[in-house]
């Protein structure tokens, strides 16, 4: 990719892809969202649909992340390890046409005998990266929910949380269906509060229990989501 040049950038997930054209200073020129992610398509529909966005942006160089790919998508871009910057992830770019089409690596974390892995956050993350050099915690919501950690312009660690999966599989199934609206208000806050005590699952069925002995209050509300920070 020449330096300067205008570039076009595809977050290209499981079930969503988000289509950026972005100046060569960060300015965000154009942006389109679809349900085109990678269950949508075939292997052989990739290089196609890449062809036709870059026709329709004066065929700009194309940098791909996310679940495209992983194993499952176009092709395997394999992942960078932790300690990972933009300087690593740059330089692991898996070309498909070289210079014109890539696709961005992974981060993968292991420590204490575990492994985490994300595909597609550590390009959210490079904002984060490089705003401020003191380390942070980042949350990024989502069906597996990201908690990473960064410092000196690097993804140092990462761990992931099944948080909106279990919370709908919750909410649409089993004794706690119907009982679990959307995580908002005073419900929530103390949702959250009881998953920083730990055992969880004990502190799942307390949705139930109050409801069942009609005790009220906060912990009884739908808004009530003690799964949100059991990735903490």
């Amino acid at each position: 990719m020449a330096t300067g040049q205008p570039f076009i950038t595809i977050d290209w997930g499981t079930t969503h892809r988000r289509i950026m054209v972005v100046h060569a200073d960060g300015t965000l020129l154009s942006r389109l969202r679809d349900g085109r992610g990678i269950l949508a398509m075939d292997r052989d529909d990739y290089a196609r649909d890449v062809e036709a966005i870059r026709a329709a942006h004066g065929r700009l160089p194309v940098l791909c992340a996310g679940m495209v790919g992983s194993n499952r998508g176009w092709v395997d871009a394999g992942y960078v390890a932790t300690p990972a910057d933009l300087t690593g992830l740059a330089r692991a770019v898996r070309w498909i046409v070289p210079g014109e089409v890539g696709i961005v690596p992974g981060v993968c974390h292991q420590a204490g005998g575990l492994v985490d892995v994300m595909r597609g956050e550590e390009v959210q993350l490079l904002g984060v990266m490089h705003a401020d050099g003191r380390p942070q915690r980042v949350c990024l919501p989502g069906t597996h929910c990201k908690w990473a950690t960064v410092a000196d312009g690097r993804i140092t660690a990462s761990r992931t949380a099944m948080t909106g999966e279990i919370h709908a599989l919750l909410r649409d199934h089993g004794t706690l269906s119907g009982l679990i609206g959307p995580g908002q208000g005073e419900g929530f806050v103390a949702g959250v509060d009881d998953a920083g005590r730990g055992s969880l699952l004990a502190m799942l069925f307390q949705a139930r229990a109050a409801h069942a002995a009609g005790v009220g209050g906060a912990r009884a509300a739908p808004g009530r989501r003690p799964i949100m920070s059991a990735g903490c």
